[in-house]
């Protein structure tokens, strides 16, 4: 019995989870079902898109991974069934699986058949229940894929800046995303780094270093080191770079040499 995944906006105050919970569990009731996460901020799908990419390579391959922050549920955005590197996903087709795309050598995506969803759930503003978790359940259960989807899909593009190197040699960087903590998370990466000295400005502080872990400067301070997620951080030890050093999503970061 394959281990779903369920990434969602619902919070935990609703039953909203707990709904999709008990849709699997009725369809495939030996499923293992685990919650990935439940806080992203509503509909911020580049968010839901962020969380995804941290975790779905890391579950063993047949895991069905259910993410479902969508903002345009019940219009007529696609349903995705999709598979990359043995896993497959259940998503609404509005960029959320941006990066498990870009991530993945061999990502395909499906469009759900119009008429996969629970008995009864007729609900347009519910497919977290109705359509995504009783898909996951017939999956769950030992369904084909190939018997859900109606054929193959192109995803909705959502862009992830990259960094620009500007005619001055300066790359020009941003921050891409802003974790609970406030460390904002840059779209650059430490080999990004010129071999001689170097500057990093970001928000109101600027860098001249990476360290390796937030102990490695005083209470308070601001810190540069490489993430887990492999790109640069920006944190501030026992406080929040969002909020000290003004760092939110699309915030610039510059690069530069010093000569």
């Amino acid at each position: 019995m394959s281990a779903v995944t369920l990434l969602t906006d619902f919070g935990d105050r609703d039953g909203y989870v707990a709904a999709m919970k008990g849709v699997i569990a009725s369809l495939a009731p030996g499923a293992a079902i685990h919650d990935a996460a439940h806080g992203v901020p509503p509909g911020d799908v580049r968010a839901a898109a962020w969380a995804l990419s941290q975790y779905w390579r890391l579950w063993p391959e047949g895991t069905i991974h259910v993410a479902v922050v969508d903002p345009g549920v019940g219009t007529a955005r696609a349903a995705l069934l999709a598979r990359a590197e043995g896993r497959l996903f259940l998503s609404p087709d509005n960029g959320l699986l941006a990066l498990v795309a870009a991530e993945s050598r061999d990502f395909a995506a499906f469009a759900l058949r119009a008429d996969v969803r629970r008995p009864g759930g007729d609900s347009a503003t519910f497919h977290g229940r109705d359509v995504f978790a009783y898909a996951a359940g017939l999956l769950a259960a030992a369904g084909s894929p190939e018997a859900l989807v109606a054929g193959p899909a192109a995803p909705v593009a959502v862009p992830w800046a990259g960094p620009v190197r500007a005619a001055d040699g300066s790359l020009h960087g941003e921050v891409i995303h802003v974790d609970r903590f406030g460390n904002a998370i840059a779209n650059l990466r430490p080999c990004d780094l010129p071999a001689g000295a170097w500057r990093l400005a970001a928000g109101r502080a600027e860098f001249g270093r990476l360290d390796r872990t937030y102990g490695d400067v005083p209470s308070g301070a601001p810190v540069a080191y490489a993430g887990s997620s492999g790109r640069i951080e920006i944190a501030v030890r026992g406080g929040s770079a969002q909020m000290e050093l003004d760092l939110r999503r699309g915030t610039p970061i510059i690069l530069r040499s010093i000569l």
